[in-house]
């Protein structure tokens, strides 16, 4: 008896302060079921003996255990009792997330601007630099600008890291004199046949060389550069070449012919294929053959044309213009 009553003593001493510091202390700390329900059977089996003691060693213990289970279950909770503060929980509206904002259409006509340069000729750096300004500042209505490059290039030379030498570089001058002098007489016969049969007026005026102005045009030994493509808004037809009459290099007498043309582009994806960095971009302006032939060819080969376009995976922008 000794022996059981010291055991129950020892026992109370740590279930004292399990339990004071199982109410005082957050859930995750607590003491977890298995290790308390021994601890409260055993204490309400001593409390039961103290008020009743008349009860059995087993009635103690089936109560006992029965007043443990109901304690346990008080005090464990799934989390799923409310704190009657439901409302204070609930997530509240925080600033309005911004939404994206369509950017503004433009009504204005979509106009494609074929510029080219005189055969052998080329604006000098002072007209270029003068032409890439005047595009800058046209920038609330220009959608793309770029050189058109011709074939006479050195790609492989460039590549392979091989430089011209001198006997080279004066062969492309000689050649490019010998170019400019028979362009110059042909000029001079023409103007001359022209004063002869009297049709002088009609005749087109002679690219007047310019040795003072720095900005002008200039003889190029090779023509890498065979003039410009530009795509443009405007209101109208009158209102692209009302902007284009600024260009500097027209200023100049510097195209030899310009084309502006409404253009539709094509907003479809397989006709937009992102050009990659290692291919060359090149220029397709293909025209109609004369009516009526033309359009009737067009429409009936259109839809296969598109979709040989479509297969291709290589048209980077497209779309018809109009004369």
């Amino acid at each position: 008896m000794l022996s059981r009553v010291a055991l129950i003593a020892l026992a109370s001493a740590p279930l004292a302060s399990s339990l004071a510091l199982g109410a005082s202390m957050p859930l995750p700390l607590r003491l977890t079921a298995p290790l308390r329900a021994p601890l409260l059977m055993m204490a309400r089996r001593r409390a039961a003996k103290e008020v009743e003691p008349y009860l059995s060693d087993a009635e103690l213990e089936e109560q006992a255990t029965a007043e443990a289970q109901l304690d346990l279950g008080e005090r464990v909770d799934g989390m799923t009792t409310s704190l009657g503060k439901a409302d204070e929980l609930l997530p509240f509206p925080g600033p309005a997330v911004p939404a994206d904002e369509a950017p503004p259409t433009d009504s204005r006509l979509l106009m494609m601007v074929l510029s080219l340069f005189p055969p052998g000729r080329a604006p000098s750096s002072k007209l270029q630099a003068a032409y890439s300004s005047w595009l800058k500042a046209s920038s609330a209505r220009l959608c793309a600008a770029q050189y058109l490059l011709s074939a006479e290039q050195f790609l492989e030379d460039w590549e392979n890291g091989r430089a011209m030498s001198e006997e080279e570089i004066a062969a492309i001058d000689l050649a490019a004199a010998a170019k400019a002098e028979e362009r110059a007489a042909a000029a001079a016969a023409a103007a001359a046949a022209a004063a002869a049969d009297g049709s002088a007026a009609d005749a087109p005026p002679a690219p007047a060389e310019v040795v003072d102005d720095e900005e002008a045009m200039e003889e190029a030994g090779v023509q890498f550069v065979l003039g410009h493509l530009s795509v443009l808004r405007a209101d109208s037809r009158a209102d692209a070449h009302e902007w284009l009459a600024s260009d500097p290099v027209a200023a100049k007498s510097g195209y030899r012919s310009v084309q502006v043309h409404p253009w539709h582009r094509s907003t479809e994806p397989a006709l937009n294929v992102p050009a990659s960095h290692q291919q060359g971009t090149y220029l397709v302006h293909a025209t109609d053959v004369a009516p009526p032939a033309g359009p009737k060819l067009r429409a009936a080969t259109r839809e296969a044309h598109l979709a040989w376009l479509r297969e291709s995976g290589r048209v980077s922008t497209c779309g018809h213009h109009i004369l």
